[in-house]
């Protein structure tokens, strides 16, 4: 491992910080103080964008000055898909965890054929819809994980969502130089099935209704669908829909991946309909808001959940 971020995420004793527990990035918190100070072009053209790239050539990567320069944000209008009275807004390629969960949407969205089917009826039909849609990306369930998402909807009804992946945890888990960043992993299509965020908003009535994030693992798509076909079309409480299995298709035909917490008979009426059955702890991790009858309306009635199968934070101002 990397002496420096050893020293920045293991403690005394040479082991991981356990969670809750705290530790200090210094250089890293350097850095952010001096970007205050000084403005983010230090990190384009300044001396930190030379202190970077030396740190970047040292541990044997590449990159110019150019491409710190050069580097401009690209806006990309979202894919539409309608959902109920709403449209369900999602980032095109390269987040491909995304495409993978429109296209579910698109075969499983807007009827009850998918929430209304008992759990083995639903693995098959998200296993099957999850594989045409990898197939139709041109991005096979491979391996992979390692992202994270964030969201928000304020008062006024606006929404963001974002997801962030290193390409893997801790990316190269290299800290490059005295800076405190960590170099994230080469962009792969598997690192780009671990993007999915989301946005459900109304047009007309100019608000969101919901933001969500899917991440962790390659099945981010099959995972929002999921969730969202719970919520949206199966009218299950917020709580419901997070805590209710997901299902997504294993690395051939025929095969399924069920989480353990799926029913003991979920997985024998799968097996006795010859699927080959793979079981899994978790599949993605969904973060989300929702405002069943929008923020502007009854923001009262707005919640905001973290999933579950992981140890995500989520606050709920009072508006």
């Amino acid at each position: 491992a990397d002496p420096r971020a050893r020293l920045s995420f293991a403690d005394s004793s040479g082991k991981p910080h356990a969670e809750g527990s705290l530790f200090r990035q210094l250089d890293l918190a350097g850095l952010l103080g001096r970007m205050r100070s000084v403005g983010p072009g230090d990190l384009h053209s300044g001396p930190f964008a030379r202190q970077y790239l030396d740190a970047v050539l040292a541990s044997g990567g590449w990159l110019t000055i150019d491409d710190l320069r050069d580097y401009r944000p690209v806006w990309r209008e979202t894919v539409e898909l309608k959902a109920g009275n709403h449209i369900l807004h999602l980032p095109p390629s390269p987040a491909l965890g995304a495409v993978v969960a429109g296209r579910i949407w698109r075969d499983l969205g807007n009827s009850s054929r998918y929430s209304g089917a008992d759990g083995a009826g639903q693995a098959v039909m998200m296993a099957e819809a999850a594989r045409q849609a990898h197939a139709a990306a041109l991005a096979p369930p491979g391996s992979g994980r390692g992202s994270a998402g964030a969201l928000a909807i304020d008062r006024s009804g606006s929404a963001a969502s974002c997801v962030l992946t290193m390409g893997r945890p801790f990316g190269t888990g290299r800290v490059m130089g005295d800076t405190g960043i960590i170099a994230v992993e080469p962009a792969s299509s598997a690192s780009a099935l671990l993007l999915a965020p989301s946005i459900l908003a109304n047009k007309n009535l100019k608000t969101a209704y919901a933001a969500a994030t899917s991440s962790d693992d390659r099945f981010a798509g099959e995972a929002l669908a999921t969730v969202y076909s719970h919520l949206l079309d199966g009218n299950r409480t917020l709580d419901e829909a997070m805590n209710a299995p997901r299902y997504a298709p294993g690395g051939a035909a025929g095969q399924i991946v069920v989480e353990s917490r799926s029913p003991p008979d979920v997985r024998a009426a799968l097996s006795a309909g010859g699927r080959a059955v793979t079981v899994t702890p978790t599949i993605g991790r969904i973060n989300i808001m929702y405002c069943p009858v929008g923020m502007l309306e009854r923001p009262d009635l707005c919640a905001v959940r973290t999933d579950p199968r992981g140890f995500g934070h989520a606050v709920n101002a009072e508006f």
